[in-house]
């Protein structure tokens, strides 16, 4: 069975996944509800996945030189840049999605689902692929103006889920069209 590529990502109600310089301090702190879902996504995927950016971000986050909220995860970034990685389960590959995907679909043992976690490049480019199985997609009923769009047409997809979270966001969560 392919892998799962799952994009679970949150936006303003504008669209916009970052404020123009890549910050998310716009995010209200998630409730009970919403955490629990997150602890659930997370307990559901086998491997992370971003761009180096969105790694950058998250090193930024300011929780100590050895914090990694993904830990427990193998984490691959993708970049160009000659990244210095101080764990072992963060990895860095320069390859384009089709053939990270194809490694994946061949691996042993088998790698289920993946967290497309961001950044907003990366995404569009797994998307352009049509790598992109589900999107879990929550907004926040806060525009923030300007920004890092989502950048992904769901119009191949179909809207099997939607509802609200807590008093914070509301979500869509979206599947790929069976073109079979």
């Amino acid at each position: 069975m392919p892998v799962t590529i799952s994009l679970y990502i949150c936006s303003s109600s504008d669209g916009f996944i970052a404020d123009k310089s890549g910050g998310v301090g716009w995010l209200p702190p998630m409730g009970d509800e919403a955490q629990k879902n997150y602890e659930d996504y997370f307990a559901s995927v086998d491997m992370v996945i971003m761009g180096s950016r969105s790694y950058q971000k998250v090193l930024s986050f300011g929780m100590g030189s050895n914090y990694w909220p993904y830990e427990g995860k193998m984490s691959w970034v993708f970049t160009k840049q000659d990244l210095k990685l101080e764990r072992d389960d963060v990895k860095v590959t320069s390859e384009d999605p089709v053939t990270f995907v194809d490694r994946l679909n061949a691996a042993t043992p088998p790698i289920n689902k993946v967290w497309l976690m961001g950044g907003a490049e990366l995404t569009k480019s797994f998307a352009a692929a049509n790598l992109i199985d589900e999107v879990i997609l929550f907004t926040v009923n806060k525009a923030i103006g300007e920004g890092i769009p989502l950048g992904v047409d769901l119009t191949p997809f179909d809207q099997v889920d939607e509802g609200v979270m807590g008093e914070e966001f509301k979500f869509k969560i979206y599947r790929r069209k069976n073109t079979a």
